[in-house]
């Protein structure tokens, strides 16, 4: 069956990945990510891997990684991009989060999740997943996600401007929403607080939340942005000096590490 990321993987990298806005939010995910990686190397499961571009930084610092997608175009695109530089240590399977892990493998150290993939579940499908990460996860494993809050300012500032109020209060649904991939793509999308995760992954303890893009905006508006850089790189130093817990729900994404519980 053909997922809704086949469509755009071919153009996800320039659209997203090496636009400036999404080079910029990266740097701030993987600004905390350092702060959180021992020194040991890890065993890491990342959901929704998209084109491998964290798998690739989690391979030069000496992890192995299993990349997981939904969308096999996702995978095949990681795969060639990651042969292509010369890394060999990672394997790479077809998962959507919807469903049971096709795989034995347990006991990783690390399972990562960036950019809002969590956010193509519902609440009770996001439960069952949280029930899997317990037994996916070693003892004394951990999980780093990077979620699509409720209360993006940027956003509501900006469709308030555009006089779209539809989407201006699509975050606050219950329901899903149809978030666009591409001019004929879109895929349902949940959004969740900081808040609700925790009360979700009840079996984790929450030892960090961040803000990623309270200043640093959404990529949508890059077309904007984009040929900005000195007030994006002002937006990004913000960004940086205003990493508070408090504010996470009001940035575009926010990064939470929940650590396994030991009972």
């Amino acid at each position: 069956m053909e997922n809704a990321f086949d469509a755009v993987a071919q153009q996800y990298d320039d659209e997203f990945s090496f636009s400036a806005v999404g080079k910029a939010q990266r740097a701030s995910v993987w600004r905390h990510l350092n702060a959180i990686l021992p020194s040991k190397k890890l065993r890491v499961l990342e959901m929704n891997c998209g084109t491998g571009v964290d798998a690739s930084k989690f391979i030069n610092l000496g992890h192995s990684i299993l990349l997981t997608d939904a969308s096999k175009e996702m995978i095949a695109t990681a795969t060639k991009k990651l042969e292509k530089e010369g890394l060999t240590n990672f394997s790479t399977c077809i998962w959507n989060l919807k469903d049971t892990f096709p795989l034995a493998t347990t006991n990783f150290e690390l399972i990562f999740s960036n950019f809002g993939g969590w956010n193509c579940l519902s609440k009770d499908e996001l439960s069952q997943l949280a029930i899997q990460c317990e037994k996916l996860l070693s003892s004394q494993g951990k999980i780093v996600a990077v979620v699509m809050g409720r209360k993006c300012l940027w956003e509501k500032w900006y469709f308030r401007i555009k006089h779209k109020p539809t989407e201006q209060k699509r975050r606050l649904l219950t329901t899903p929403s149809k978030a666009r991939l591409d001019k004929f793509t879109t895929v349902d999308t949940w959004y969740y607080a900081p808040e609700e995760i925790k009360q979700v992954f009840s079996g984790f303890t929450v030892t960090k939340i961040k803000p990623i893009g309270f200043f640093i905006p959404p990529s949508y508006l890059n077309p904007f942005f984009g040929n900005k850089l000195f007030l994006l790189k002002i937006l990004t130093v913000l960004d940086k000096l205003f990493s508070f817990s408090k504010l996470s729900n009001y940035a575009d994404h926010f990064l939470i590490v929940l650590e396994k519980k030991n009972n």
